[in-house]
């Protein structure tokens, strides 16, 4: 009689290796083939060369494997490895390879094949019933806000530009294609898993021309977890720059955030520059009653034209983590606003916090621009020691509580 583990251990062995890994178990025996392929097709990656967009869309058309899929992760391999460079974080169920050598002088046949071949298989998504996340993250420094697509002139120049750059192109197709899939869901009859988890990362463009804006906010409802990263590049002239981030601002993310307040429980977002009061961007009446796992919040500005703090403080009673990497005071208000008092406040108000990270860089001062709009240096202006002094008191509440309630 022939002596084998048990099923049920095998399977936490097979869960424990890699992606590559788990492709080479399904070869071993039928035994193994059955456990690992819902494992290994768990989650479907892609990166943005043709070779692998190419697979991607192979596993789209096959009628088994499709089944198993429950995530979708595509990335930019520079645009990731830049982001996570810059703090921000990655989920387990991507693997995200930060080491793989992007391939980043394609020609352009291969540029129109990996264009063709991401823009079918990213019409497919709604053929997968199993799917429940998506992830995508965009490359870096495509600068293409514009705040009125009325304006011939406008218009004439962002077509320019989305011929002329070609990661740019994808980056619009791939959001119609997401916009495609939102309609898919929500007309489609029942038997389908319900889109919980979502993640944009390096977004820098958004043409509502091209978008049903209506139609792609359906993406957002029903989420519970949500993380959007926001790039701006800042290489622009101010006439351009604070219009266009205004109506970005104010237009287009309010709807985002607002379509799953009703079931969020985690939610990060990410800006690339610390941006001040003229740009409008006003979180303080966001609130999800639900929000408990963690808010991570990057380079957001704390003020009173923020809302920053009331919108932590909104859920002091069910968060659980928070992050607020490289949030910074304007220096000007510095003499009202101070970050001892903003820590002060927060250690008292959040009742259920047990984690909190502060970020590689900790939390400081900084000048923004005469008109108070974006940051005009790089460098932080020094914390002061009762802001030093009020964070230890924070972070000693946080870990007491913390300790507590590990204790078994």
């Amino acid at each position: 009689m022939r002596k084998s583990l048990p099923p049920e251990l095998l399977l936490l062995v097979v869960e424990l290796g890699s992606p590559d890994v788990q492709l080479v178990v399904r070869t071993l025996s039928k035994q193994f083939c059955a456990l690992a392929t819902p494992v290994a097709f768990r989650t479907l990656r892609c990166l943005n060369t043709p070779r692998s967009a190419s697979g991607f869309l192979s596993i789209l058309d096959h009628t088994d494997l499709k089944d198993h899929v429950k995530n979708v992760v595509y990335y930019d391999v520079d645009g990731a490895r830049e982001w996570y460079g810059q703090g921000g974080d990655m989920d387990d169920d991507e693997h995200i390879d930060l080491e793989y050598a992007a391939e980043t002088d394609l020609s352009d046949a291969e540029e129109d094949e990996l264009f063709v071949t991401l823009t079918e298989a990213f019409s497919r998504l709604h053929t997968l019933p199993s799917l429940n996340a998506i992830s995508v993250t965009f490359p870096l420094g495509f600068y293409t806000f514009y705040p009125d697509f009325d304006d011939g002139i406008l218009l004439s120049a962002y077509e320019a530009r989305v011929a002329s750059v070609p990661e740019l192109r994808i980056q619009l197709e791939i959001l119609a294609r997401l916009e495609v899939f939102a309609t898919a869901r929500y007309f489609a009859s029942q038997g389908l898993a319900p889109l919980r988890s979502l993640t944009i990362r390096n977004l820098n463009s958004f043409f509502n021309h091209r978008l049903s804006f209506s139609t792609f906010r359906r993406l957002f409802e029903g989420l519970t977890t949500l993380r959007l990263s926001i790039f701006t590049s800042i290489d622009a002239t101010e006439n351009v720059l604070i219009p266009s981030l205004t109506y970005f601002c104010t237009k287009t993310l309010p709807p985002l955030l607002r379509a799953c307040t009703s079931t969020l429980t985690s939610l990060t977002f990410q800006l690339d520059q610390v941006f001040g009061h003229d740009v409008d961007l006003f979180l303080g009446d966001l609130h999800y009653p639900h929000l408990r796992q963690y808010l991570s919040l990057c380079s957001v500005l704390f003020s009173d034209a923020t809302g920053i703090e009331t919108l932590i403080t909104s859920h002091a009673h069910t968060l659980r983590s928070l992050i607020t990497s490289k949030c910074k005071i304007d220096d000007v208000t510095k003499l009202l606003l101070l970050w001892s008092r903003v820590y002060a406040r927060l250690g008292e108000a959040l009742t259920e916090l047990v984690y909190l990270g502060v970020g590689v860089i900790p939390q400081g001062y900084v000048h923004l621009d005469p008109h108070g709009r974006w940051l005009l240096s790089t460098e932080d202006i020094p914390v002061l020691k009762d802001d030093e002094a009020a964070l230890d008191v924070f972070l000693g509440i946080v870990a007491r509580r913390n300790a507590t309630t590990h204790v078994y």
